[in-house]
């Protein structure tokens, strides 16, 4: 609301500031009121750049909007005559991957015309991996690293998840193997979680806890894939353990802790228990 003040109140609002408001709606997925900015825009006769068109397809990624993304990239090439670099195709991929459009986003990597870099892949990964298609995912990744695109934090991530989906452990521990080699468990967080959760849904709750109990800093949703994994494989007793010991760290469960450890009470016929989670809830 200030930045919108702002701009209102401004005396000057050239393409440089157009840009700053379209991209700060952009980035907080406020993809319609971007849209609107940017036909005003038009409207004032100021003509888009580079970083509109970038700031129009991170509104559309963020927002969902899949063939209002197609119209944008278009409008630029078609159009305006800019040529797209790799940036605002990563931000197409992204939105495709999303949105669902996972051979619309294969299709795209293949002409883009640019090389794709770690962002490209990893948000095609990263799609195939929200939709729960793990085998693509990893098939995905195995193209990436054939074209020498070394992998980052965020595509390691969406790796092991997919490997947790499959529940391909080998490839979890291969990813593992790398983690630790790059020291990325000291300071990602959300990559730790993700580790714990792959082995988790393999079935090594050994391992996972293992995992976990070496992490610097623990989230709340560290605790929730390592509780969540042990009441998944009927581990109930581990899961009161571990909530138990979550509580003792001064931790507060959110609805899914609250869920799986009522779960374990009921598969354990823990009344007592259960009475005092329900007291808590």
């Amino acid at each position: 609301e200030r930045a919108w003040f702002v701009f209102g109140s401004s005396t000057i609002q050239d393409r440089p500031t157009w840009n700053a408001m379209i991209l700060v709606f952009s980035q907080h997925g406020k993809g319609t009121e971007a849209i609107q900015l940017f036909d005003r825009m038009n409207q004032q006769g100021v003509a888009p750049d580079e970083i509109t068109w970038m700031g129009m397809l991170l509104a559309c990624s963020h927002s969902g909007l899949v063939e209002e993304g197609w119209t944008f990239l278009s409008l630029m090439i078609n159009k305006y005559g800019i040529k797209p670099d790799v940036e605002h195709f990563n931000c197409m991929v992204d939105l495709l991957g999303r949105a669902g459009c996972l051979d619309e986003g294969e299709l795209l990597i293949k002409r883009m015309g640019c090389q794709p870099n770690v962002t490209t892949w990893t948000a095609l990964i990263g799609g195939y991996t929200q939709h729960g298609f793990g085998d693509e995912a990893l098939k995905c990744y195995k193209r990436m690293k054939g074209e020498g695109v070394p992998p980052n934090a965020v595509t390691f991530g969406c790796v092991l998840r997919a490997s947790g989906i499959v529940g391909n452990i080998e490839k979890g521990e291969e990813v593992h193997v790398e983690v630790k080699k790059q020291g990325l468990l000291d300071k990602d967080v959300v990559l730790g979680t993700s580790l714990v959760d792959m082995y988790a849904k393999c079935g090594a709750l050994v391992k996972a806890q293992k995992v976990f109990d070496g992490l610097p800093l623990r989230s709340l949703s560290s605790w929730n894939v390592l509780i969540s994994g042990y009441v998944r494989h009927e581990l109930n007793e581990e899961a009161l353990d571990c909530y138990k010991r979550m509580r003792a760290e001064g931790i507060s469960p959110n609805a899914a802790i609250f869920s799986c450890v009522l779960k374990a009470c009921g598969s354990i016929r823990s009344i007592e228990k259960g009475e005092e989670i329900h007291t808590e809830v």
